[in-house]
C-alpha cells in the first residue's frame, strides 16, 4: 500500500508537467508567425518562458544529468564572459551582455525538454499544428512582399513625422529575419511532412519552393542560398543518413576553426572585383578582410566580448564616406568567435559542436526523419551564420535553440514516409 502511494505524487506530477509544458507550447506555435515578422526579437523571451516551464517541471533526478556538451557550451559563455574584463567596449550595465546571453542561454535549454513533453502530451497535434504555422508564416511573407509591405504597415502604420525610408529599411530587414528563422525550421518542418501527412514529400517540395520565393522577395540573397543548400543536405540525408550528419557537424566546425581564411580570401581578392559587388557584399569583403587582420592582435584571449563594437576603422561604401567597417559584428560567427574570444573560444566552441554531434548521431543512425531533420538545421544555422547575424544575439541562439527543441516532435519509432502508425503516434 506505501509503494502504491508513494507512486501516485509521481504520476500527477507527470501528467501535470506534461500538460502545462504542452499549453504553453502550443501558444508558442499561434504567436511563431507574428513574432518571426517582428524580426525575430520576441523570440528570445518566450524561449526563456517556455525554458523556464521546462526547467521548473523537470524531475529532481534528472537535473543530475548534465551531458558533456551542456557543460562545455556552457565553460565557452562563460569564457567569453570572462573576455569582457579586458574589452574596450564596456556597457556600464548593471547586468551585462555576456551575463544576459549566459542566463539567456541556460533558460532557451529547457526548450528541449519542454518541448519533448508536450509532444508525449499532444503527440498528433503539435506536430500538426508546427507544419501549419510555418506554412502560415511563410505566406505571410510572401503576402507582405507582394504588397509592398501592406501586412507591415497595416499592422504598424507610418506615424507622423516618421522616415518611411528607414521604415521601408526596417521592414525589409525584418522580413529577412523571419526567413532565417523558418530556414532554420525547414529541416524539421520537411521531415514532418514527409513523415505524417501522406503524398508529404510533394508538399514538402512545394513549401521550399515557397519558401526560395519568400526569400527572394525579402530581398535575402543568403535565404535563397541557404533554401537551396539545405535542400541538398536534406537529400543527401534519406540517401546517406550518417554521412550527411558528419559533413553537417564538420563544415560548421570548420567554419568556425577555418573562419580567418575568409579574410585572407577577401584580402586577396582584386579591388576592382570587390567593387563589382552588391553594396551590402563589398561590405562584407571588406570588413571579413579588416576583422580578420584584428585577430593577429590577440590571437589567444581575443580582444574581449563586443569588443567589435569599439572598431572605429571607417570606409567609403558607394557614395557614403566616412562608413564604419563593423557595423556591431562582422557578420561572421566564426572571425567574431576568433577576434573576441581568441583560440582558446575557437576551441571550447569547437569542441561543444564536436560533442553536440557525438551526442545526437545514436538517433541519427535510428531514424533518418531526425537524421533530415538535424542535418537540415545544422546545415542552415552554419550558412546564415557565416554571413550575417552576429555570434552573441540571443534571438539567434534562441531561435536555433527553439529549432533544436521542434527535433522532438519528430516520430523515431516509425519510418520517414507516412504509414497509418505515424499518424497516432
Amino acid at each position: 500500500m506505501a509503494a502504491q502511494t508513494s507512486i501516485a505524487p509521481v504520476s500527477r506530477f507527470a501528467i501535470f508537467s506534461k500538460s502545462i509544458n504542452a499549453a504553453v507550447v502550443f501558444v508558442f506555435l499561434l504567436l511563431i508567425p507574428l513574432m518571426s515578422h517582428a524580426g525575430g526579437l520576441g523570440i528570445a523571451p518566450l524561449a526563456a518562458i517556455i525554458g523556464a516551464v521546462g526547467w521548473l517541471t523537470r524531475p529532481n533526478k534528472s537535473y543530475k544529468k548534465w551531458p558533456a556538451y551542456k557543460l562545455c557550451l556552457f565553460v565557452f559563455l562563460g569564457w567569453a564572459a570572462i573576455t569582457s574584463l579586458w574589452s574596450p567596449y564596456q556597457s556600464g550595465d548593471f547586468l551585462t551582455n555576456p551575463i544576459k546571453l549566459l542566463l539567456g542561454v541556460g533558460l532557451f535549454l529547457g526548450c528541449i525538454d519542454s518541448l519533448r513533453r508536450s509532444r508525449d502530451a499532444l503527440p498528433v497535434m503539435l506536430p500538426h499544428l508546427f507544419i501549419a504555422i510555418n506554412v502560415f508564416a511563410c505566406g505571410l511573407i510572401i503576402f507582405d512582399g507582394l504588397s509592398a509591405y501592406g501586412l507591415t504597415y497595416l499592422l504598424d502604420p507610418l506615424r507622423e513625422g516618421e522616415d518611411n525610408i528607414r521604415k521601408l529599411a526596417d521592414a525589409e530587414m525584418n522580413i529577412g529575419h523571419s526567413v532565417t528563422v523558418l530556414l532554420l525550421f525547414l529541416g524539421p518542418v520537411m521531415a514532418l511532412m514527409m513523415q505524417r501527412i501522406k503524398h508529404g514529400w510533394a508538399m514538402a517540395l512545394l513549401y521550399v519552393v515557397l519558401l526560395l520565393w519568400a526569400a527572394r522577395l525579402s530581398g535575402l540573397a543568403v535565404g535563397v542560398l541557404s533554401a537551396l543548400v539545405v535542400l541538398a543536405a536534406l537529400i543527401l540525408s534519406v540517401v546517406v543518413p550518417r554521412f550527411a550528419f558528419k559533413l553537417s557537424v564538420g563544415v560548421a566546425i570548420c567554419a568556425v576553426l577555418f573562419a580567418p581564411l575568409i579574410g585572407i580570401l577577401s584580402a586577396s581578392l582584386p579591388q576592382a572585383w570587390v567593387e563589382r559587388l552588391p553594396l551590402s557584399w563589398e561590405h562584407r569583403v571588406v570588413m571579413w578582410d579588416y576583422t580578420a587582420s584584428k585577430i593577429w592582435e590577440m590571437p589567444l584571449l581575443g580582444h574581449g566580448f563586443d569588443a567589435v563594437r569599439s572598431f572605429d576603422a571607417t570606409m567609403t561604401l558607394g557614395v557614403v564616406d566616412n562608413w564604419r567597417i563593423v557595423s556591431l559584428h562582422p557578420h561572421n560567427a566564426g572571425l567574431h568567435i576568433w577576434v573576441e574570444t581568441g583560440l582558446i573560444g575557437v576551441g571550447l566552441s569547437c569542441v561543444a559542436l564536436y560533442l553536440i554531434g557525438a551526442r545526437l548521431l545514436p538517433l541519427v543512425e535510428r531514424s533518418t526523419a531526425f537524421a533530415m531533420g538535424v542535418t537540415g538545421l545544422i546545415t542552415a544555422a552554419s550558412i546564415i551564420s557565416s554571413v550575417t547575424y552576429g555570434v552573441w544575439q540571443d534571438w539567434w541562439w534562441a531561435s536555433i535553440i527553439l529549432a533544436s527543441a521542434s527535433l522532438n516532435l519528430l516520430s523515431y519509432k516509425h519510418s520517414l514516409i507516412l504509414s497509418p502508425d505515424n499518424m497516432k503516434t
